[in-house]
């Protein structure tokens, strides 16, 4: 078995060296991301949000594995509106364009488990 932080989307910078260290596996709900996007720099301000949804540098620092799911019935039961969330980083309706902190995606279809 292995350690595993559910909602793990909102984290220290210095906390994701130290789950890819521990092996632990950071679970996400893509879909929160275009759903948090809205006000999550005015809730976390401009240093929390670093760490947010941070998909691509939990990925650059070594964790293992991205578990992603969906927080049924919170967000769409609907896998593909979540798989949709993870690798665009859009909403549903294609915002914003380019993608919500695209930086945090660029090399996530690389590290999909």
């Amino acid at each position: 078995m292995r350690w595993r932080i559910e909602h793990a989307q909102i984290v220290h910078l210095d906390d994701i060296a130290r789950i890819a260290h521990l092996g632990i596996l950071p679970s996400m709900q893509p879909s929160h991301a275009t759903s948090d996007m809205r006000y999550a720099e005015a809730r976390l301000g401009p240093e929390r949000l670093r760490g947010a949804y941070a998909w691509n540098s939990m990925l650059a620092a070594g964790v293992a594995a991205l578990p992603m799911g969906s927080d049924f019935p919170v967000e769409s039961a609907n896998p593909f509106w979540g798989m949709y969330a993870a690798i665009a980083r859009q909403d549903p309706d294609g915002q914003p364009d380019g993608g919500w902190r695209p930086w945090e995606v660029s090399s996530f279809g690389d590290g999909v488990k």
